[in-house]
């Protein structure tokens, strides 16, 4: 089947007779085919929850999907087709919505990598942009507000574990696969003349073994080669100011949800 575009007009004679039409014809399906083809492009990236823009070799906005206008709904004229980027820098710099002062706009973009912009609403979007063909550019981003809320919440998590591991006299730690320290709680090595870059990297043997303990610090050691939970461990430890130290050290392995030892 062939589409078919017919344009015509009315004929009259002298009298004001009509006589007939004449008119014009012409085969459009090559045309038809594409605008199928962007109706249908369009309706894909409008169900999509990415936000998506295409822009022309001038960095003028050729088409934006839903998202990106939903998002981009203060600033909506400076969107419109044939807006240059620039202007939608600075729109949203003038509307107060992105957290940079004007001249700073091109800092926001870096077409070689992925980018995290945020919002003075509190979004937080990661945009990466893709070179066309045709000297184009096409704008792809993500919503990641609630990702970056869970970090937030894990990093603040973290610093409270760890104030409170350093405030305990007790010396926490934490073992790699290798079974080398990866952490140990500064407090706790008060006791001690070793500081924590002195314990990172190094094993348990390395530092703290003993002859005169050989027997149950081989059977620990061997506790931890097997990946075993060990409790009450005791041993003794020679500071350099020849002060003995009787410690007790207690550890359980970890392993991530395929069931491979952690540490």
């Amino acid at each position: 089947p062939e589409w078919i575009s017919v344009s015509g007009d009315p004929v009259f004679d002298d009298d004001g007779k009509f006589t007939g039409h004449q008119g014009t014809a012409t085969i459009i399906t090559r045309r038809k085919k594409t605008e199928i083809l962007n109706e249908r492009l369009v309706t894909a990236f409008d169900a999509v929850e990415e936000v998506v823009a295409v822009l022309d070799a001038d960095e003028r906005f050729v088409f934006c999907n839903k998202k990106f206008l939903e998002v981009n709904k203060d600033v909506l004229d400076s969107v419109a087709p044939g807006k240059t980027m620039e202007d939608h820098l600075r729109a949203m710099v003038d509307a107060g919505i992105a957290p940079a002062a004007p001249g700073e706009e091109e800092a926001w973009r870096n077409p070689a990598a992925p980018f995290e912009t945020f919002r003075k609403d509190g979004t937080w979007l990661q945009l990466r942009e893709q070179r066309l063909s045709g000297g184009g550019t096409i704008l792809l981003g993500t919503d990641i507000t609630e990702m970056k809320k869970t970090q937030n919440a894990l990093q603040r998590s973290d610093l409270r574990l760890r104030d409170f591991l350093d405030s305990t006299t007790d010396w926490l730690w934490e073992m790699g696969s290798d079974l080398k320290y990866t952490f140990v709680s500064e407090q706790g090595l008060a006791v001690t003349p070793l500081k924590p870059e002195e314990v990172i990297g190094r094993s348990r043997n390395e530092l703290f073994s003993s002859d005169a303990e050989r027997d149950s610090w081989y059977r620990h050691v061997e506790d931890l080669k097997a990946h075993r939970p060990f409790r009450d461990h005791r041993y003794t430890w020679l500071r350099g100011d020849g002060k003995v130290l009787y410690l007790s050290t207690s550890g359980r392995p970890f392993f991530d949800d395929d069931g491979n030892f952690l540490g």
